[in-house]
């Protein structure tokens, strides 16, 4: 896709002091030490070494894709169960969004036990794993990798989202918004340093009205998660 068929593209990602937004089930206390390695599992196949992508690389592919991998890793969060609801809470706020409306959307859920939940059910973690592992190499296809964590990475086939215990619901959402305007407004194209910021925030891809702005007005499809 084009430069000129994006007018802007915005990823807001939330500030490392934001006040802690707590579940009514969940514990008040998340895992025994807050400087505790992160845990959660392999890395996203689609996290090559050295890439340096830039939002708008990112956020083109997003749009032009026709599927669109939620993968959902809690491994290792047995004593996190905080961070853990909120990385399946995160997974079932971008299943919602606006922006992945229309689109094929496969959700895995990587738990403990080599168990992956799926919305058909569970099978091993190999098999949804390999299944990943394809869609990586798909042009046609995004992955959305959550994991516990901060500092998340932009990748031109997909995202790593670090949520923890700070999470607020809904903070998890990729939108459509109209262009300005205004033809002869310069694109919005910020570079941000994400490995400086935590926490991520709404993916905001704006169009061109050629583009696919009309399915702003179409429900999100179903969301998914995971017991």
């Amino acid at each position: 896709m084009e430069t000129k068929q994006i007018a802007a593209i915005v990823l807001v990602l939330l500030a490392a002091g934001i006040a802690y937004y707590f579940l009514a089930t969940a514990p008040a206390q998340d895992g025994p030490a807050v400087d505790e390695p992160q845990t959660g599992g392999a890395v996203p196949p689609f996290a090559k070494e050295g890439e340096n992508a830039t939002m708008q690389e990112f956020a083109a592919n997003l749009l032009a894709a026709e599927t669109v991998y939620i993968v959902e890793d809690v491994r290792g969060l047995e004593k996190y169960p905080l961070s853990r609801t909120h990385v399946m809470q995160c997974g079932v706020d971008y299943a919602g969004s606006q922006g992945l409306a229309g689109k094929e959307l496969v959700v895995y859920a990587f738990d403990d036990d080599d168990v992956c939940g799926t919305v058909n059910g569970t099978a091993s973690i190999d098999k949804c794993y390999s299944d990943v592992l394809s869609a990586s190499e798909d042009p046609a296809t995004m992955i959305i990798w959550i994991e516990k964590g901060s500092s998340p990475e932009i990748y031109s086939r997909g995202m790593v989202v670090r949520i923890n215990e700070t999470y607020v619901q809904g903070s998890c959402t990729t939108s459509l918004v109209s262009p300005s305007e205004n033809e002869e407004e310069e694109p919005l194209l910020p570079d941000v340093n994400i490995s400086e910021m935590e926490g991520p925030g709404p993916v905001i891809i704006n169009e061109t009205e050629n583009g696919n702005a009309d399915e702003e007005e179409e429900e999100p499809g179903d969301s998914h998660t995971f017991p």
